[in-house]
């Protein structure tokens, strides 16, 4: 989960520079990896754990780091609603 919180510190950084130098940018992709590798693993040992409860649970968390990592490397796309035209013209 720390590699996954570096990711995500690295990516507000990009995002929070109007001009993110590249170094910064290669310091996301090659984080990103290691999270991944890291998240990999814990859903490997997954099968070790005996309580529904906590399988259950476990299972969540690495479904929602996954999908913070698609969204740290622009895999998804999140709507913020200025894209969106409400207006009825």
């Amino acid at each position: 989960m720390l590699e996954t919180a570096d990711c995500i510190r690295l990516y507000g950084d990009t995002l929070s520079q109007a001009n993110a130098t590249a170094e910064l940018r290669n310091k996301l992709d090659v984080a990103v990896p290691e999270a991944r590798t890291k998240q990999s693993l814990c859903l490997f040992q997954l099968h070790n754990i005996e309580g529904i409860t906590e399988l259950r649970d476990l299972g969540g968390v690495l479904t929602d780091l996954s999908r913070i990592m698609d969204e740290v490397t622009n895999k998804s796309v999140a709507m913020t609603g200025s894209e969106i035209d409400l207006s009825t013209s």
